[in-house]
């Protein structure tokens, strides 16, 4: 649950945002991991756990670590290390 947060790339606009891009520097979501898996973006697993990591340390960057939408990422992120490791 909460996955759909970070489903795809933040548009601003959705959240009523306009800075988000200025203060992320390396945005990550599951679209994109998606697209590089695809087209054999990753040469290593630890690139793939790495831009997995990345949406959480992302969210925590711009929303803070006690706010919900990290504690989600924190979530999903964990539930990727859910089955991936499995």
């Amino acid at each position: 649950e909460g996955s759909e947060y970070f489903s795809e790339p933040v548009i601003e606009e959705c959240f009523g945002i306009t800075d988000y891009y200025q203060v992320i520097r390396h945005p990550m979501d599951f679209q994109t991991i998606t697209k590089k898996l695809t087209y054999n973006g990753y040469k290593r697993k630890e690139e793939l756990e790495r831009d997995v990591q990345r949406i959480y340390e992302n969210s925590v960057i711009y929303n803070g670590k006690e706010h919900l939408i990290s504690q989600l990422a924190a979530n999903v992120v964990e539930f990727f290390k859910s089955n991936w490791h499995h």
